[in-house]
């Protein structure tokens, strides 16, 4: 019996298996000659990363440590994991290049490896599809023509989102086409369930997945509720919901991230790029202008030519003309029914009508068109059975082959192979090898393709993490204090990058580098493009580490570290900074480890109740800072260390005068145990009249937990929050990891368990908490606050503000009626006022709150 496709006879059952793998094989051969074109370009390419690049790698490499330390029923664990792609960048990729990273080593070359693996999934993708759709013939078609695209063979070699985002995306479509076509309700719940899946996977990669999950969703259920097909619209609801649940783990941990980021990667394209928008004609016709880039114009033509003779022929039939084109040798005309060309059709249009009402228009974030593209074009192509026809379009195939590899290695963007090494890994060498014991950040004030913070991050933590990288000097205002904040810089001669609206930020970080008197060249590099690049160092840092024998720490004891010496003024003044340097031994225990101190009044209080009173000033921080690495590889147990802090100290303005002594306490970081730490008597002497010193150590002060706790914390009990969000993304870049905010979480948590309802350790580890996107812990403390300072409104508002964060209405409706109550102009309340309406579904009241100009 003949086929409803092109007259094409069913395959017998002793044929059926034997073409089953004759398919695979022609699959596998077209994977095999695109895994070819990528092995052989990462064979001779020796180009370090770009800036996006870098950036993706960095993110895998730190869904690798996660994973290594992989606990699946800790709760703070997965929040861990789902963090660190808490942005418009999802964590599929990377997760699916964690076990390449694991087999392989993490490098450039391991990462794109992950893309053979997509490449796999995209071919079967499409062949199943488009065999589902027309024929097994159009499916081979299609998977093959798909990988021979130019942009596509040019994203595979490298790491980017967007392979991935075909290959997801063109199974999505697989599933869903499954579905839209099947015959049986069960059958069609299931795979339901299933489409559901993998559009909840295309979020998971990219936010702007939600451009190519809309259309067909949205055509699905519109058709079915036409129909008054209920059962299937049913079932296109249930896919939607299980789309949600599968990105509810990830979304809900950083949702405000998540939406944030979406929203600047738009403006970005209003601001930053030169694609014409959708009010003008040149919008609208920016895709199809690129469509020779995307699908290469010899295969473009062929199938512009097919489909040209089929229109032809069909409008010679219908109107019964005496001359047709039956010497093309058409197959009978027996072509699917008109859903299973409007389905593919309402894709393509739907999703070029979204990126069309987009402001970034870069053509790589259209490429999971293409396969559908294909699958549509290719009925077409293999509709023509003329002997002649079938060597056009091998030869066709043959010249966009030799084009497109031609242009891949012998076009300006070639594989780097003849201009020598890069010598990114060698400046985290030697970073590494000057400071083995240290985690530092590298300043970047150089902002190129080959040498970026981005690919830079990368090498440190493909160094064991002992390296971090971040660019600097951002904003002109604080470039000076940029140049102050790091140990280690990387500038460049020649050509310095594009650098955009922070040009003159580098501009004066890079001439306050090469000035500074406490700044040398540890070292220069010579570049393949005739520039130098310099790696700066301080020549007396904050922090240093020395190994000391074993038997030195003989003396510490039972405690886990030994306070040696302080060294810091006889009488200071309040509110005036003076440098201090402690000097500590230890092993194990000195990386985890937190020092409490506390500077006591001399005298004894002389009542109980000022006994209980918090200590009047306290010097909290991190061993080194935080930035110690004295666990790593390589080093005993028994290797003991000796740290020196040069750090500043600045007791409170309105401390009262008079002597004052040192009490320590230590706090393991890992088990919260804490010790009592036995010294030396340290006193100072709190003097009004105290001589202030004239020039503080440039770089000295590094201590971000006081400076949070001091400066940023007290802000919220008076709704100053953007001053403080400018000064987290300015201290951010001087620790990548953000560990100050731990460092700070898990002292004020010690000290309030031993003197609850401090008011200003409460606003610290309350930000703590907001910053880590921590909404149990920051309610929770927010609550305490409320019960502390009830008539503060500002209180209550930011109480409602971490319900809303945390998915619940209904408690922040009663914080933000109370902070209504006592200032009912507060910045800010209709806003939250209104988000909250919305999450109770109670519209009316949102849009009466709109209307009234929240």
């Amino acid at each position: 019996m003949k086929s409803w496709l092109f007259g094409l006879r069913h395959p017998t059952p002793a044929t059926q298996p034997r073409r089953v793998w004759i398919d695979i094989a022609l699959l596998f051969g077209i994977w095999a000659l695109s895994a070819i074109v990528t092995l052989i370009w990462l064979r001779l390419d020796h180009t370090p990363p770009a800036w996006d690049q870098g950036d993706h790698l960095s993110r895998a490499i730190a869904h690798w440590r996660v994973l290594q330390q992989a606990r699946p029923f800790d709760g703070d664990w997965w929040q861990t994991l789902w963090m660190e792609s808490a942005s418009k960048r999802g964590p599929l990729t990377y997760l699916f290049t964690v076990p390449f990273f694991t087999a392989f080593g993490a490098g450039f070359d391991q990462a794109v490896w992950v893309n053979l693996w997509f490449a796999a999934v995209l071919v079967g993708a499409t062949y199943a599809t488009g065999r589902r759709l027309f024929s097994r013939q159009v499916g081979l078609w299609a998977a093959g023509l798909t990988l021979l695209s130019p942009l596509l063979i040019t994203m595979q070699r490298d790491y980017l989102q967007d392979f991935s985002m075909t290959a997801v995306v063109m199974v999505m479509v697989m599933a869903m086409t499954y579905f839209w076509f099947a015959k049986r309700p069960l059958g069609m719940g299931l795979l339901a369930v299933l489409w559901g899946i993998t559009a909840g996977l295309v979020l998971l990669n990219r936010t702007s997945g939600v451009f190519f999950v809309l259309p067909p969703i949205v055509w699905m259920l519109g058709v079915a509720l036409v129909r008054r097909q209920w059962q299937q619209a049913a079932q296109v609801l249930l896919g939607s919901v299980v789309a949600g649940l599968t990105i509810w783990p990830w979304f809900s941990t950083g949702w405000l991230m998540i939406i944030s980021t979406t929203l600047e990667s738009n403006a970005y394209g209003v601001v930053y790029s030169d694609d014409p928008q959708a009010n003008t004609l040149a919008g609208w016709l920016f895709y199809p202008q690129r469509l020779p880039e995307l699908l290469s114009w010899p295969l473009l033509t062929m199938a512009a030519i097919a489909w040209g003779l089929l229109i032809v022929d069909a409008l010679l039939r219908w109107r019964n003309a005496p001359i047709t084109l039956d010497w093309l040798r058409l197959d009978e005309q027996r072509w699917a029914s008109l859903s299973r060309w409007i389905w593919p059709l309402a894709f393509i249009v739907g999703v070029y009508f979204l990126f069309t009402l987009g402001t970034n228009k870069r053509l790589r974030f259209v490429l999971p068109l293409l396969p559908v593209i294909w699958i549509v074009l290719c009925q077409g192509v293999v509709s023509i059975r003329h002997r002649g026809w079938r060597w056009g379009r091998w030869l066709a195939v043959g010249l966009s082959f030799y084009l497109t590899v031609s242009q891949l290695f012998g076009g300006a963007a070639r594989p780097q192979y003849a201009q020598g090494d890069w010598p990114n890994r060698s400046v985290i060498g030697e970073m590494v090898a000057t400071a083995p014991y240290l985690r530092p950040n590298l300043g970047i004030a150089v902002n190129t393709a080959e040498v970026n913070a981005f690919n830079m991050n990368f090498y440190g933590a493909a160094a064991d993490f002992q390296v971090f990288a971040r660019q600097v000097g951002l904003s002109l205002e604080t470039a000076v204090q940029d140049a102050q904040a790091l140990d280690w810089y990387l500038t460049k001669t020649g050509e310095q990058g594009a650098y955009g609206s922070i040009e003159a930020g580098q501009q004066v970080l890079a001439e306050a580098i090469a000035t500074s008197p406490e700044m040398a060249i540890q070292r220069t590099w010579p570049l393949p493009d005739g520039s130098t690049l310099n790696l700066h160092h301080r020549q007396q840092t904050p922090i240093t580490v020395r190994p000391i024998e074993p038997e030195s720490t003989a003396a510490i004891g039972d405690d886990p570290v030994r306070l040696l010496d302080v060294q810091v003024a006889e009488q200071i003044k309040p509110g005036a900074t003076y440098p201090i340097t402690y000097t500590w031994q230890g092993g194990a225990a000195l990386e985890p480890g937190l020092v409490l101190l506390t500077w006591k009044p001399e005298s004894p209080a002389s009542t109980a109740e000022q006994q209980s009173d918090r200590p009047v000033w306290i010097s909290d921080h991190a061993l080194g800072l935080g930035y110690l690495n004295t666990r790593s590889a390589g080093v005993t147990e028994a290797q003991a260390f000796e740290v020196e802090e040069r750090l500043t100290l600045q007791p409170p303005e309105n401390l009262p005068p008079g002597p004052y002594q040192l009490e320590v306490t230590y706090l393991n970081r890992e088990t919260g145990e804490a010790t009592a730490i036995a010294s030396d008597p340290v006193r100072v002497v709190i003097d009004p009249q105290a001589a202030v010193p004239e020039r503080e150590r440039e770089g000295g002060d590094r201590d971000l937990f006081t400076f949070f706790r001091r400066e940023m914390a007290p802000k919220l009990q008076t709704g100053e929050l953007d001053p403080v969000f400018f000064e987290v993304g300015r201290i951010n870049q001087y620790d990548p990891q953000q560990d100050y905010l731990n460092q700070v979480e898990q002292a004020m948590t010690y000290r309030l368990s031993q003197v609850p309802n401090q008011l200003d350790w409460l606003y610290a580890l309350t930000l703590t908490y907001v910053l880590q996107q921590d909404g149990p812990g920051a309610i929770a403390a927010l609550e305490t606050i409320t019960q502390v300072a009830p008539d503060n409104a500002y209180n209550w508002l930011h109480l409602g503000f971490v319900y809303l964060y945390s998915w619940q209405p209904g408690q922040a409706r009663r914080a933000l009626v109370e902070a209504e109550r006592q200032q009912p102009n507060l910045p800010n309340l209709a806003l939250l006022k209104t988000v909250n309406a919305v999450m109770e579904l109670n519209i009316p009241e949102a849009i009466r709150l709109l209307r009234s100009g929240a």
